[in-house]
């Protein structure tokens, strides 16, 4: 289009100076100039530098700039402060948002939109009530917040936002029992996933107009839910398990899910789904905490025990046998989130320095700390590239 309109431009402006001229030299004279024009380069003719900052994390050799955003929490004087953790991998040091240090709080999931940062957790209310809440880039929205009635608390697990709309999971206790719910932009109040026993919402995914949550119900049975509690799946188990995180493949629609199942020869054994096919990951006491989908592979991040308590980070590609090793030593970690962005893989958690958990996350296997002047611990991470 550009060459379009510059072509006119010149063609107009020859006719003006040059007159009379006959066709066939003017063609012959634009087609010089389309000539010099492409060996000058474009841009640099229609777009002059003219010094500005064009503000973007686009390098001079045309590659781009990932920005890390973690979240998860940190203490200050022996409480937990909610926050989130930025960093432009630019060679900058990473920055800190507190969200909510009145109180005891956390921050579960977060997810970015174009800049705009999204975050799930909560905060413990004068009550000492844990409050469901969800922040927009720093503005803070209760879900659920009863500051009269004793252990009745209520926390968000995870967010998504689509379209104009923000859902959240999540679950609340209805006296003594937690129920599984989720929240829409928070209209309306909460959307009960089950009532009748005890469950949890652990994770939100939203695709095509559908709401895709993942959890338990009664004794433990992973399971997720499409668009409320009559679309229940329960997910193949052999002990009692728990569905912690879920992703659609949106090539496709298949749903994945990651927790874990409980057998009796080794405990908790890290595994995932797909759809409802199980696939184990560790035959030794172990987790998996979220799982994302890339390229046609499936990546899941978790820890396993490998020197009771002490446990080991990783992760996991497609199975068992893909395991990749993130810490594993004399003192604990464990892996929380995880993205893949242009090949690359991004992990948050923490690495236990010997006296407390420091907060980081890991892109591919090197580690870049968060947080290290007292306890802390990224669950969540998104990353966008610019």
């Amino acid at each position: 289009m550009v060459l379009y309109i510059e072509t006119e431009y010149y063609n107009c402006g020859l006719i003006s100076f040059f007159g009379g001229m006959a066709m066939k030299k003017l063609t012959y004279i634009i087609v010089i100039l389309l000539a010099v024009i492409l060996a000058m380069g474009c841009t640099n003719l229609f777009n002059p530098d003219d010094g500005s900052d064009d503000s973007d994390n686009t390098g001079d050799d045309g590659t781009t700039t990932n920005t890390v955003y973690a979240a998860g929490f940190y203490e200050d004087s022996s409480q937990s402060v909610a926050s989130y953790w930025v960093h432009v991998e630019d060679g900058s040091d990473p920055s800190k948002q507190d969200l909510y240090s009145q109180a005891n709080a956390e921050v579960l999931d977060v997810h970015v939109v174009n800049g705009v940062v999204y975050t799930a957790g909560f905060y413990v209310n004068s009550a000492g009530n844990s409050v469901a809440c969800y922040w927009i880039d720093g503005q803070r929205t209760d879900l659920y917040n009863d500051s009269t009635t004793d252990g009745d608390d209520a926390r968000a697990t995870g967010i998504f936002f689509d379209g104009t709309d923000v859902y959240v999971s999540g679950y609340l206790n209805a006296g003594s029992e937690a129920r599984a719910v989720y929240w829409k932009n928070n209209s309306g109040g909460q959307i009960a996933l089950h009532s009748d026993l005890i469950s949890q919402a652990r994770d939100i995914y939203v695709y095509n107009n559908n709401v895709y949550v993942s959890g338990y119900t009664g004794l433990q049975v992973a399971c997720y839910w499409i668009n409320g509690a009559s679309n229940r799946s329960d997910l193949p188990y052999a002990g009692y398990s728990i569905a912690n995180a879920i992703f659609v493949d949106e090539s496709d629609g298949t749903v994945y899910t990651a927790g874990l199942d409980f057998t009796i020869e080794n405990g908790n054994e890290a595994c995932y789904w797909e759809n409802s096919l199980k696939v184990s990951l560790s035959n030794v006491d172990s987790t998996a905490n979220d799982i994302y989908v890339a390229g046609g592979n499936v990546y899941i991040a978790g820890g396993y025990v490998h020197n009771a308590p002490v446990k080991a980070a990783c992760y996991w590609l497609n199975n068992s046998a893909g395991m990749v090793e993130l810490y594993k030593g004399s003192n604990t970690a464990e892996a929380y989130g995880i993205q893949v962005q242009d090949g690359d893989v991004y992990i948050s958690g923490f690495i236990n320095n010997g006296t407390y958990n420091t907060a980081g996350y890991w892109e591919n296997d090197t580690f870049v700390t968060l947080y290290d002047s007292s306890r802390s611990i990224a669950y969540a991470i998104a990353i966008q590239s610019q």
